[in-house]
């Protein structure tokens, strides 16, 4: 497992990083108390990259962190990173954020209205990182905070 977190109904939801699927993450999910899970998926969209944290909002409905960056010394790098979210119980999925132009992705938190805050960590600039929040049903950013090597968001109820 790359992550674990569980719901407000007490379901256990395991992220997995996929060898035998071309190194793609998956999501497990597991009834309070039960050994099987009664649902896996791949995180959507389809892409090569490394795992990060989980999050639920007021409803319970799952959000994933994920993104990578490919590049080298003599080759600039190319990053994508999304944080997607998915149907409580389901895989369905239900909206998708992207991360701007050179920008991965870290942690996430939602608040009690659904607001989503993301670390998120300007490729460019590694000292420097924004916290970035997305209203509900809303894929444009504002800018939460920003600073000098801020930690991930914590909200506090």
């Amino acid at each position: 497992p790359t992550a674990i977190q569980t719901d407000g109904a007490g379901r256990l939801y395991v992220e997995f990083f996929d060898d035998t699927n071309n190194g793609r993450t998956g999501i497990s999910e597991y009834d309070r108390g039960a050994t099987q899970p009664f649902l896996t998926f791949d995180v959507d969209p389809a892409i090569y990259y490394i795992s990060g944290p989980l999050g639920f909002d007021a409803n319970d409905d799952l959000y994933v962190s994920v993104g990578e960056c490919v590049g080298s010394n003599s080759s600039p790098l190319k990053c994508t990173s999304f944080v997607s979210e998915y149907q409580d119980g389901t895989s369905q999925r239900l909206r998708t954020v992207k991360a701007p132009r050179k920008t991965l992705f870290g942690g996430i938190v939602l608040d009690r209205a659904n607001n989503l805050y993301v670390n998120a960590y300007p490729v460019s600039d590694k000292k420097s990182t924004r916290i970035l929040l997305y209203a509900p049903d809303d894929n444009r950013a504002k800018i939460f905070v920003a600073g000098y090597r801020l930690g991930d968001p914590v909200i506090y109820p």
